[in-house]
């Protein structure tokens, strides 16, 4: 029979060596070790421990496209702000897709110049101002409703906006909604048939005719083709 004794230099015995266990078992985990075989089969492996300063991060380069940054000037938009919108544009159906391409509004161009033919209202100034209305095509009244102008989303009202079956529809009713209200004597809010005269009664942003006229200036002279 065991001793009282015996049995307490036992348990000491015990502690001292799980304490020194513990603590061999603490210090091998603050340090890292890599495996460094000669061969996958070979039972019998090297370790190896890895220093920071030996790990070495190279930067990679990625290179971002610019987008096409719209050139602006006072006189441009100045010039395009008095412009008539009863003209023709110098720009061609193909010039003016390569603008929308990749857009929302990619390969509209022919609409826009079938509704000039029809009403005499310049292309590029009625795509200026769907772009404009739009965000080229990302609104929620082009994507639903086929609206690419906001058309009758009035500031108080702005759910009252017109749905149409087809953007070609759209483009056709408002061209002819500005042509004959805006751009023609006797018109309801004719004042002289430019984006200048426009502005007033067409929007409430006082910048309005400068931003649209920004971007008529850009489509007309291909500043948006790559």
């Amino acid at each position: 029979m065991m001793n009282k004794s015996n049995a307490i230099s036992d348990k000491k015995l015990f502690l001292i060596i799980a304490v020194v266990f513990l603590i061999t078992a603490l210090f091998s985990a603050t340090i890292s070790y890599a495996s460094n075989s000669s061969s996958d089969h070979d039972d019998h492996t090297e370790t190896t421990r890895i220093q920071a300063s030996a790990i070495a991060f190279s930067p990679v380069d990625v290179r971002v496209d610019a987008p096409i940054v719209p050139v602006s000037s006072p006189d441009m938009e100045e010039k395009y702000s008095d412009f008539p919108l009863k003209s023709r544009t110098s720009a061609t159906e193909d010039e003016l897709n390569g603008a929308l391409e990749g857009t929302p509004m990619e390969g509209m161009a022919g609409a826009f110049l079938n509704a000039q033919e029809r009403y005499g209202v310049n292309a590029t100034a009625l795509l200026a101002l769907a772009i404009h209305e739009s965000a080229w095509g990302r609104s929620g009244f082009a994507r639903n409703r086929n609206n690419l102008f906001g058309f009758q989303a009035y500031t108080h009202n702005p759910g009252a906006a017109r749905r149409f079956d087809t953007v070609d529809e759209g483009i056709d009713v408002v061209t002819d909604f500005i042509e004959s209200q805006y751009l023609t004597e006797g018109g309801k809010h004719y004042r002289g048939g430019t984006l200048r005269d426009m502005n007033p009664i067409y929007s409430a942003d006082a910048s309005w005719m400068s931003k649209v006229a920004l971007l008529w200036a850009n489509l007309e002279n291909g500043r948006y083709l790559d």
